[in-house]
């Protein structure tokens, strides 16, 4: 009995202390990987900075690729010549809600399963714009790089996406 009796009164110390126990070490544990994110951060040649201004991440991102962006005061002469394609890169229901007059819908999401449909509208030499729901997106770019890989070059980025083109008091076909 008495062995029992020592067991039980270990057993419900072992209770009381093991919440508190694995408390201290989540926190040690998180902490410690905490400090070595840091570290590592701090000694790599580019570290990510700790507070940035990520509104113009994609367009940065695009310059930096090489592509050519376009601003909203160029869209209307260009939808107005006719010469040029213009690629929704947002999803299909989206599309369906309204998109840019003439636009074609390129999901980026899966542009590769339909890319052979879309081709039948438009040659390698074409110009083409590409555009998604806003300058925070990055549907437009995912596109464009796509493009880019099928040998296409004469592509650019629409700086400010559709919702731009609505702010600009722009058409919207449905």
């Amino acid at each position: 009995m008495a062995l029992m009796s020592m067991l039980d009164r270990k057993t419900e110390r072992f209770r009381i202390r093991f919440p508190w126990a694995l408390f201290v070490r989540a926190v040690l544990l998180t902490a410690t990987a905490s400090l070595a994110g840091m570290a590592a951060n701090w000694i790599r040649p580019n570290p990510v900075p700790w507070v940035g201004d990520w509104s113009n991440h994609v367009e940065t991102v695009a310059i930096r690729e090489g592509f050519r962006i376009l601003p909203m005061s160029l869209v209307r002469s260009l939808l107005a010549d006719g010469k040029t394609i213009f690629l929704d890169a947002r999803s299909a229901a989206d599309y369906a809600q309204g998109h840019l007059p003439g636009a074609l819908s390129a999901p980026a999401d899966d542009v590769a399963s339909h890319f052979g449909e879309l081709q039948a509208f438009f040659d390698r030499e074409q110009p083409m714009v590409v555009y998604c729901s806003s300058d925070t997106c990055d549907e437009a770019l995912l596109l464009l790089r796509f493009l880019r890989g099928q040998g296409y070059t004469d592509t650019a980025l629409l700086l400010g996406g559709f919702e731009g083109w609505r702010q600009m008091g722009g058409e919207v076909e449905r």
